[in-house]
């Protein structure tokens, strides 16, 4: 998969800037000189993922090298050392002819190919990279001077090939640093969105000692709206004490147990009382996912077996368009299948049932059908398939889907019969009303925001989010968390007197029904 890389005029055009994690502010200009500043970058992996390989990096001050190119018009940084050593280069770029602002970067592609429209990221390194890309960013922060990115703050998702397995994380550059010794690698942790009942990846949380004394860990702890859905798998710092530059990991896994927006914060505290924190976001995607399948004795794909797969034992994939939908399965007993499931030519995927389907892609004009895997596969096949459910986003991709399929191989008499439900709308699945009455007053540094909750029954709570400047869009688990609870006000500090904030405000109910946002924007001094 690995391929050669193409020109990247928009990053040749500006100087690279070099900066070994924990420069000295002078290097890098900021907002205030006097600020001490310092930058890390994680990249986590999921099993399967090509890019990382499954394993998590971290570059964090005196372990590697962070290099900043690029402007507000496209950027690159690059990362050596670290953890586990190489290097990796991270990709960001608008739609053509935009700037990049703070806010949500969605259907990303891959930079140098994106199309008109769409904006762009590329990560790759250790000599791999994707072909094509689909992934998201989410610009915290974002500043400059004269031209030059001066502070950096952003999460990144990225898929190759249309996989499933991610590569995600965190980058900061020139971010200002807490006072005194006790440091973390990452202040937001983004996990891929999970059906529900799926795993995600378990990724380490690095603590140091940054300075030139000792520190000892006291108590690391998940708390906050949904600490139930996150759960510390190994912790190697409580009760430990790290000497200057030493370094321990807490292990944290996101488990999606409900649907929607889940947010916790792993607090951590030294034995001077320092407290750090790093936020902890995930979403659960609505609806049941799940396919089954039932072979009659002689049916030479299934063998005359039952077979269900859930994401709580199974990777199930699904992409198309309203023509064609198609995907596989990666079961954790080492089963894998395909399946497609095409239109007749004209025609789009829609409740009703496609009679007289044969292989795809070799169906010609007709309906086309294939399941196949586990090594086995027809070289003819008729069938038919019925769509119970079909919803797509206005793009084309596949929203929610449901197909019930009949499969004769090589014109026999026994059939493999089947179903397969991709996030089928199941339950209560009416989101709350928004939060009304959203106010919010600026003084300096500080605003205070208030608003009103739903009355509905199912009404679970309320979570405020916010980020500052020219924000281009947001998201429930983008943005920066300000707080998560019944309550019907809070305040949000440290922020630009001078600049724009934006607050969105959302309710979520029992069933992890998402409200619209309520949004408001308050002009800086």
């Amino acid at each position: 998969m690995a391929r050669r890389r193409a020109s990247r005029s928009w990053i040749a055009a500006f100087g690279a800037v070099l900066m070994t994690l924990g420069i000295s502010p002078s290097v890098l200009p900021t907002a205030s000189a006097a600020t001490a500043t310092e930058s890390s970058v994680t990249m986590y992996s999921d099993p399967g993922d090509y890019i990382g390989g499954g394993r998590a990096r971290t570059w964090y001050p005196g372990n590697g090298l962070v290099r900043l190119s690029g402007s507000r018009r496209g950027f690159s940084v690059g990362a050596s050392g670290g953890t586990a050593g190489g290097g990796f280069e991270f990709e960001f770029a608008p739609p053509a002819g935009e700037k990049l602002g703070t806010g949500l970067y969605t259907g990303a592609q891959r930079a140098v190919f994106r199309d008109e429209g769409q904006p762009g990221i590329d990560i790759s390194g250790d000599g791999r990279g994707c072909n094509e890309i689909t992934g998201s960013f989410d610009i915290k922060e974002l500043r400059q001077r004269d031209g030059v990115i001066t502070r950096l703050w952003l999460t990144y998702e990225q898929h190759c090939e249309g996989g499933i397995p991610a590569t995600w994380g965190e980058i900061r550059i020139n971010m200002p640093r807490p006072a005194g010794t006790f440091r973390t690698s990452t202040k937001a942790v983004w996990w891929p969105d999970r059906d529900v009942g799926g795993v995600a990846t378990v990724v380490p949380i690095t603590v140091w000692a940054g300075g030139e004394s000792s520190l000892t860990v006291t108590s690391a702890q998940i708390v906050g709206l949904d600490a139930a859905d996150f759960v510390k798998r190994v912790d190697d710092c409580t009760g430990v004490t790290l000497a200057p530059g030493d370094a321990c990991e807490i292990w944290v896994r996101s488990l999606p147990i409900t649907a929607g927006p889940h947010v916790a914060v792993l607090k951590l505290v030294d034995s001077t009382g320092a407290v750090r924190t790093t936020q902890l976001d995930a979403f659960g995607v609505p609806g049941r996912t799940r396919f089954t399948m039932k072979s009659d004795a002689g049916d030479y794909i299934g063998a005359g077996g039952s077979y269900t797969y859930t994401p709580t034992d199974s990777t199930i994939g699904v992409a198309g368009s309203r023509t064609y939908v198609g995907g596989g399965i990666d079961g954790a007993n080492g089963d894998w299948w395909y399946f497609s499931f095409d239109a007749p030519s004209g025609d789009i995927l829609a409740p009703g049932t496609y009679d007289k389907a044969t292989r795809y892609p070799f169906n010609g004009t007709g309906a086309g059908l294939d399941i196949s895997g586990n090594g086995r596969g027809c070289n003819t096949l008729t069938g038919k398939f019925t769509v119970t459910h079909a919803r797509f986003y206005p793009n084309g991709g596949v929203r929610s889907f449901a197909v019930d399929f009949e499969q004769h191989c090589e014109g026999a008499t026994p059939a493999l019969r089947g179903t397969l439900e991709y996030r089928l709308p199941v339950g209560d699945v009416t989101p709350p009303a928004a939060p009304s009455n959203l106010v919010v007053q600026r003084s300096g540094g500080r605003a205070t925001v208030s608003w009103t909750n739903p009355g509905a029954t199912d009404y679970q709570a309320t979570i405020v989010r916010y980020a500052q400047g020219d924000v281009v869009g947001r998201a429930p688990n983008s943005g920066r968390f300000a707080q998560g609870s019944t309550r019907t006000k809070t305040s949000i500090r440290g922020l630009s007197a001078t600049r724009d904030l934006v607050v969105w405000v959302y309710a979520i109910d029992d069933a992890g029904n998402v409200s619209p946002l309520a949004t408001k924007r308050v002009a800086g001094t």
